[in-house]
């Protein structure tokens, strides 16, 4: 699989214009260039799914007005949607998951 990508050309810059941002307080990570342009991830603990998801959308919609004042946008077709390397993700462009603990899993 890594072969695939590297000869896609998503290696050709490595390791200029590749970076993580971590901001421990919010429990969010932003990758930038890692496979997607940019990866939002946004984690707490409980049941609640909409508060790190409100979080991310507020930080895509302030990454889009950044980059719309410089005159751009995230790629997107018209009728595909948003463009991601990862057919996976096209459309959308978003994945979701969420880690369980089961303690008792294993208890007999």
């Amino acid at each position: 699989d890594s072969d695939i990508v590297v000869a896609a050309g998503f290696a050709s810059q490595w390791p200029d214009a590749h970076g993580v941002f971590r901001c421990q307080a919010e429990g969010m990570v932003v990758w930038v260039n890692e496979l997607d342009h940019i990866k939002i991830m946004c984690s707490q603990k409980g049941t609640d799914f909409r508060a790190p998801f409100e979080r991310a959308l507020r930080l895509e919609h302030a990454l889009a007005e950044a980059i719309g004042r410089e005159g751009r946008s995230f790629a997107r077709h018209e009728r595909l949607g948003f463009l991601s390397p990862s057919l996976f993700s096209l459309g959308t462009a978003l994945t979701a998951g969420a880690v369980l603990t089961l303690p008792r899993l294993t208890t007999r």
